[in-house]
């Protein structure tokens, strides 16, 4: 996982890009989050998220996978499920 602010370093066209939430700026302007989940041919996989969306989550007790990220972001989606 990469926990970071720079979302767009990390975009690239073959990732899968979820909206997450919607933070404010100092300057009272709004900034939409996201998350993406990058898929190497071998399966293996990197999510990228937001500090923000991190830290929320980790308070929440999610569970934070590529599987809980798609349904809980995809529309219409359930909750994830809770750890622990």
């Amino acid at each position: 996982m990469q926990v970071t602010d720079n979302l767009s370093d990390f975009a690239a066209a073959d990732c899968e890009t979820f909206a997450t939430s919607v933070v404010r700026r100092p300057d009272g302007t709004k900034r939409q989050l996201s998350c993406q989940i990058h898929t190497r041919p071998d399966g293996q996989t990197l999510m990228v998220v937001h500090p923000a969306d991190f830290a929320h989550w980790i308070e929440r007790r999610f569970e934070i996978s590529p599987a809980s990220l798609k349904t809980t972001f995809d529309r219409g989606a359930p909750e994830p499920k809770k750890r622990g």
